[in-house]
């Protein structure tokens, strides 16, 4: 049996995540299979099969701005995603 899971996570308040900071949300606007942890920020995926996830945000414009998003599975890095200004 093919079960939807698809989660939808929302973060309104800004700040420093710090360099090691896990991103977590301030609401879910929709968690079917109840696989998303708006608190932790945590996904557990509810059941086996392939999955898709999308991302945005925005960073502060210093001449230090650097954004670096770390995606792990099992607290293993899958791949990064570095957004540094050149100057």
């Amino acid at each position: 049996m093919n079960e939807k899971v698809i989660f939808a996570a929302v973060r309104t308040s800004s700040g420093d995540m710090g360099s090691s900071g896990t991103i977590t949300y301030d609401s879910l606007t929709t968690n079917i299979g109840n696989g998303m942890d708006a608190s932790t920020g945590k996904f557990t995926a509810p059941t086996s099969g392939l999955y898709m996830f999308t991302f945005s945000a925005v960073s502060a414009h210093t001449n230090t701005a650097a954004v670096t998003i770390y995606v792990k599975k099992n607290d293993s890095l899958i791949f990064l995603i570095d957004d540094e200004e050149d100057n």
